[in-house]
């Protein structure tokens, strides 16, 4: 089994956004494919993301808010 890890993207400019857009990933049917996506805001908490695009099914699996100076959101999604 390979496993392959692809950078989408990221926003570091302090800014705010609805809609990050990556590379183009064609995925293999029957294969497991798992998306982290790491929000941090400083002054509340990050919303819980939504994940969609390829014509897949996007399931939450897990979401953890870790808080302190910067408060740090990382919610992972699956899709078959």
């Amino acid at each position: 089994m390979a496993i392959i890890a692809i950078s989408l993207g990221s926003n570091f400019d302090g800014g705010t956004f609805s809609t990050l857009s990556g590379p183009s990933v064609s995925p293999t049917t029957g294969r497991l494919l798992i998306v982290s996506v790491v929000t941090k805001i400083a002054a509340t908490n990050p919303n819980i993301p939504t994940l969609s695009g390829n014509g897949l099914t996007w399931t939450q699996v897990a979401t953890l808010l870790l808080t302190g100076d910067q408060r740090v959101r990382t919610t992972v999604f699956r899709a078959l």
